[in-house]
């Protein structure tokens, strides 16, 4: 994601350095600053998004994700817009460094959304992307335990620990879907229970041999369901299991969970191979590989020295 990142900050780099005759200056504000002078729309903010991302994926991004890399677009874009306010800035317009800048940056943008256009068409269908599956099945193979759980912690020691901790259990099986709640209010482990005892993927066959009767509840367990018994924790903590999610080592991921996934990967296939035969006529057609035997002037220092 960090790579996607910035790609995404050189395409804003390029796209904030258009011009002035073709900045959008309608439509939905996203940003607007105190003064008014500063505004970031939403069309702009779609067409990085769009630009930097197969539009197909998008919904395989979590939202907090998105809406963070869309902030800090907004955030990058109000920027560079700031400072194309500033008289210094405008000044450096008349600049021959910025005329050249902006035509190479225009070159490069140009290429971009060619190469874009280009390959805009190519399609991955279910056949090919389901032979892909049964042909690497061992890709799709688990090679290791992991599971989404919620947890919680309870005292184990008195009897009347052990009897409230058969209570909080009777009631977390009545209540399965309200298991965060109860978490929030129960579990002796105040961090993980205002979490609503939430462990997130838990990688199982890495826990510790103290949380060995975990594993077993998890694997043993099943999905969307409460353990059926406490898990005792070296004799003074009991936990109460409830399995949101399991992947177990040995299992074959189901074609439809990963469908989405192969598809965009083939699909990028299919794009670099196009670009690249692409990129490889303009070359023999311009003759750019002539360029590695150009004999380029030496410095007029070096001269000197000789």
């Amino acid at each position: 994601m960090k790579k996607a990142l910035a790609g995404l900050l050189i395409l804003l780099g390029l796209v904030s350095c258009t011009g002035d005759s073709n900045r959008l200056t309608t439509g939905e504000v996203v940003f607007e600053s105190k003064d008014k002078k500063v505004k970031v729309f939403k069309e702009e903010v779609d067409f990085v998004i769009n630009q930097s991302m197969d539009p197909e994926m998008l919904d395989q991004v979590p939202k907090e994700q998105l809406d963070a890399q869309k902030k800090a677009i907004i955030k990058q874009l109000a920027f560079y817009k700031s400072i194309a306010l500033s008289p210094e800035a405008a000044k450096l317009k008349a600049t021959k460094d910025y005329k050249m800048a902006l035509g190479l940056q225009e070159d490069t943008l140009l290429t971009g959304l060619f190469l874009k256009d280009k390959v805009k068409d190519i399609k991955v269908t279910d056949e090919e992307t389901k032979k892909f599956y049964d042909d690497n099945k061992s890709a799709f193979t688990r090679q290791d335990n992991i599971a989404d759980l919620q947890l919680i912690y309870l005292p184990y020691r008195s009897d009347d620990e052990k009897a409230q901790a058969d209570r909080v259990l009777a009631e977390a099986k009545q209540n399965k879907d309200k298991f965060g709640d109860l978490a929030k209010q129960y579990s002796a482990d105040k961090t993980s229970g205002a979490n609503g005892g939430v462990t997130g993927p838990l990688p199982l066959d890495k826990l510790g041999a103290d949380f060995a009767p975990i594993k077993d509840a998890a694997i043993n367990g099943a999905v969307n369901e409460v353990a059926p018994n406490l898990v005792i924790l070296g004799g003074d903590t009991a936990v109460i299991v409830k399995v949101n999610k399991k992947e177990l080592k040995g299992e074959v991921v189901k074609y439809e969970d990963v469908q989405k996934n192969i598809a965009f990967q083939l699909k990028q296939k299919k794009i670099a191979e196009e670009q690249a035969k692409i990129e490889k006529e303009i070359v023999d057609k311009y003759d750019l590989n002539s360029i590695d035997q150009l004999k380029l002037e030496e410095k007029a220092a070096d001269k000197d020295k000789k």
